[in-house]
């Protein structure tokens, strides 16, 4: 029996396994991880990326609790960074310094 194909963003793909015989039961991938708070692990990630752009850490507040990911500029001028809970940390992290730097742009 041939490779099942689906679409991808390029067109079609294989799956993998598409060419188990019909009915054979298949166990469904873990969900990623869920990050209910910012530990010491993810701060330090988040520092190496402030270090690399020049940003002060005593310019930013990294609350402990995690939420939709964004960054944004407080009243107080300082930068606020709101981890993602649902993104991993280090997929997260790629698009981090192009946060910070819209929400210096304010």
């Amino acid at each position: 029996m041939p490779p099942l194909t689906g679409y991808g963003p390029g067109g079609p793909v294989a799956i993998p396994g598409g060419d188990r015989p019909p009915g054979e039961l298949r166990q469904a991938p873990d969900p990623a991880p869920v990050l209910d708070a910012v530990g010491m692990a993810e701060i330090n990630k988040i520092f190496a990326v402030l270090d690399a752009l020049g940003v002060h850490r005593e310019h930013v507040v990294i609350p402990l609790g995690t939420g939709k990911g964004r960054v944004r500029r407080m009243p107080s001028g300082k930068l606020e960074i709101i981890v993602d809970a649902e993104v991993p940390i280090d997929e997260w992290l790629v698009g981090l310094p192009a946060l910070i730097q819209q929400a210096q742009a304010s």
